[in-house]
């Protein structure tokens, strides 16, 4: 025999249990939300660690390419032999790769740009052959390991852009030929 009092108490235990279960059900979506939020977050910071790996590489590359000119052309200047143009044109392109260095570390510090993603344009107007030869000078091609063969005529176009900008794309592009071609007697044509 089941009395009343028995039936009510289990009928108070089920309740209790139903309510417990239920507290557990709304813990475990809890959990279930916070892990989603946690691997999004997780996914958020492994995307930011590779833009900042990304960044620091493109910045070292940039940093890299003026340096090697300038200390490149000053043992030049130190430790040879050579005319007073010869002087003069390396001591101007050292003097325009130390500007242009300043420029990008400028750019670096500038917490705005980076805070942005954004990059000034600094709109000059120049000639494309005096851009190029710029570039020529500054990768380090005196050595002659590279022939670099130009249609200097055809190059003889205004433009207006963000000349170091620019200069720096061709000095990059000039570096990794110089660097990377394997060819028996490396050859670099540039056309217009």
């Amino acid at each position: 025999a089941v009395s009343v009092e028995d039936l009510l108490a289990v009928a108070d235990e089920s309740a209790q249990m139903l309510e417990y279960s239920s507290r557990l059900e709304a813990q475990s979506r809890e959990l279930s939300n916070t892990a989603e939020e946690l691997r999004r977050a997780n996914d958020k910071l492994t995307q930011i660690s590779l833009q900042k790996d990304s960044f620091l590489s493109q910045i070292s590359h940039e940093l890299r390419t003026p340096m090697t000119s300038i200390r490149s052309f000053s043992d030049i200047l130190r430790d040879g032999e050579m005319s007073e143009d010869e002087q003069n044109r390396y001591a101007g392109i050292i003097h325009d790769e130390a500007v242009r260095l300043t420029r990008l570390l400028d750019d670096l510090l500038d917490l705005t740009v980076l805070e942005n993603g954004q990059v000034e344009l600094r709109e000059q107007t120049g000639l494309l052959c005096d851009l190029l030869d710029r570039a020529v000078r500054a990768a380090g091609t005196h050595d002659g390991v590279l022939t670099i063969e130009r249609d200097r005529p055809g190059e003889r176009i205004a433009l207006t852009t963000d000349i170091d900008r620019l200069t720096q794309v061709f000095i990059n592009l000039i570096s990794n030929a110089r660097k990377y071609c394997d060819a028996e007697r490396p050859e670099l044509r540039i056309r217009t």
